[in-house]
């Protein structure tokens, strides 16, 4: 057999080991397991163990006579014998049974023994592969051990001097790197993938921190994988924009991800189909809307001629109808402003023959169509006055002659104390109580109710009246009968203010000219009918020096 072509030796016992297997140059080989019932094809082993025992014998005789007594050639088989069985069993290194420590012990004695140095470079690549799982688990003692070990094997090449600057990277970010990595996990099992909270984040600073770990880079392609599964399910879904972003993201990472042809394709049709929907929903709604106008159009024109026929139930119920479908619609407005006219001209109608019944159902009508606010307020008090009439007339006592008499003479005391101005006091016998008296008798005697619905502009007219003659205090009897009477008359606080203002400036005169009591006198009235006026105030300030 060529010495360049011969196999290398496998594990097994020293009695299976070819002895003209070569010397190939090897840096660190790849430790693999050959199939079970698949023998490696070769020379017949009984062959190979007869010329290693003569290889064995020459080697031993070659050495001379001191080596030859201290270490036979059996012994070097057992020791190969005892290494491949802890090859076998994974005891690599940390004993003198571990295969580290007999293939040295090999060496020591025969430096040139093939097997021994095949073995050991099988050792020394198990011995690397250990430390990087070591780190990539985050064994850090266990891959400083390991290191050591390579080390002291005389191996300081590049690959330890790689393996050493993981670790120092790993001791510096072990916690980190910790974190890092239960985080990740954490976001990958909830397949959140980007973002700064995101599982790829995490990983790709794991790699920055340690660029070897295999734990990464796998969490790297895993998140990527979950990202295009995710990018599928959202063009599924129909939902292109998101999975646009998923792509996107996708292929900033790996151009050439082998998951991005099929996504693109995916989107594609999506968005192809999503078109074509498109296209027929919006037919579609052309067509609902067209029906719509029809039908907008068929009840607009049923709401006009029932507005003709002055069916305004019907009329306000189609303009409505098409409000609440359109409620822009010029035509629909505009005919139920018209309806709305109708209606309170109907109400109106309906008071003037006191029927009060039909002026309700007109004014509810008027409501629903949104007739003019104070058109509509202005007949609803018509409907409730010409009620409350029509109940008290159905109501009106029939008087005896007495009674009569007695109805007179209270209207002749009511006139005469209007005339004294006596509009509220004395109580009993002002107007006002007299015509309320009138009214209990005759509750529809009309000259009381005029009389008495006269009174508060009566006492507005007697207020200006008696100021203008400087009259303040039957001025301000008049606004407190004014008051009384009429609560919420409107100009009742600017007669207030004339009535203060008059007796301020009264207290002014009284104070130029010296009569200092006088003057406070005329504050103190115009504080009694108007506490805010602003010359209250002045007033008092210029009569406090003079005090």
């Amino acid at each position: 057999m060529n010495g360049r072509d011969r196999p290398e030796p496998g594990l097994g016992q020293i009695d299976d080991i070819d002895p003209d297997a070569p010397r190939p140059h090897v840096d660190a080989p790849e430790r693999t397991r050959r199939p079970a019932g698949n023998p490696r094809s070769g020379p017949s082993w009984p062959l190979v163990a007869l010329l290693l025992v003569a290889v064995a014998g020459a080697a031993f005789y070659g050495f001379g006579d001191g080596l030859r007594g201290h270490f036979s050639g059996s012994e070097t088989r057992d020791l190969l014998n005892a290494a491949a069985r802890a090859e076998a069993e994974g005891r690599w290194h940390g004993g003198d049974g571990a295969a580290l420590a007999l293939y040295r012990q090999v060496q020591g004695v025969d430096p040139d023994n093939d097997v021994a140095r095949l073995g050991l470079q099988r050792v020394i690549g198990q011995l690397r592969r250990d430390a990087d799982a070591a780190l990539d688990a985050g064994e850090n003692d266990k891959a400083e051990a390991l290191i050591q070990v390579l080390a002291g094997l005389g191996e300081a090449g590049e690959h330890v001097a790689g393996l050493r600057k993981r670790l120092d990277a790993m001791k510096l970010s072990g916690r980190e790197l910790s974190d890092l990595l239960a985080r990740a996990e954490a976001a990958l099992a909830r397949r959140r993938i980007r973002g700064d909270n995101g599982a790829l984040v995490a990983y790709k600073r794991m790699l920055a921190l340690d660029p070897g770990n295999a734990v990464a880079r796998a969490g790297v392609e895993q998140s990527l994988q979950v990202l295009a599964d995710e990018a599928g399910k959202e063009i599924v879904a129909g939902n292109l924009s998101s999975a646009d972003d998923m792509i996107q993201s996708l292929a900033a990472e790996q151009p050439l991800h082998a998951a991005l042809p099929a996504l693109r394709q995916a989107r594609a049709e999506a968005a192809s189909r999503r078109d074509e929907t498109s296209a027929q929903q919006a037919a579609d709604a052309a067509a609902a809307r067209a029906r719509a106008d029809l039908d907008l159009a068929t009840q607009l024109e049923n709401a006009d001629q029932a507005l003709r026929e002055r069916r305004l139930e019907a009329a306000v119920a189609g303009y409505r109808r098409v409000l609440d479908a359109r409620p822009d619609h010029p035509d629909a407005i505009d005919g139920l402003d018209l309806a709305s006219r109708a209606a309170l001209e109907r109400a109106r109608a309906a008071l003037s023959d006191s029927n009060v019944e039909a002026a309700r159902a007109a004014l509810d009508l008027a409501v629903r169509a949104e007739a003019d606010p104070q058109m509509l307020e202005r007949l609803q008090r018509q409907l409730a006055a010409t009620e409350e009439r029509l109940t008290a007339v159905l109501a009106r006592p029939d008087l005896d002659p007495a009674q009569k008499r007695q109805l007179e003479d209270i209207m002749a005391r009511a006139r005469a104390a209007e005339s004294r101005g006596e509009l509220v006091e004395p109580a009993g016998e002002s107007a006002y109580d007299l015509y309320r008296h009138a009214l209990s008798i005759d509750p529809m005697f009309d000259p009381a109710r005029q009389a008495a619905a006269a009174l508060p502009r009566r006492a507005q007219t007697l207020v200006v009246h008696h100021v203008e003659l400087g009259q303040l205090d039957q001025a301000g009897h008049a606004l407190d009968a004014l008051q009384a009477m009429a609560p919420m008359q409107p100009g009742l606080s600017e007669l207030r203010r004339m009535v203060a203002g008059a007796w301020l400036e009264r207290g002014a005169d009284a104070l130029r000219e010296g009569a200092v009591a006088d003057a406070r006198a005329a504050l103190e009235k115009a504080r009694a009918v108007m506490p805010e006026h602003p010359g209250v105030q002045q007033l008092a300030v210029r009569i406090q020096p003079s005090s």
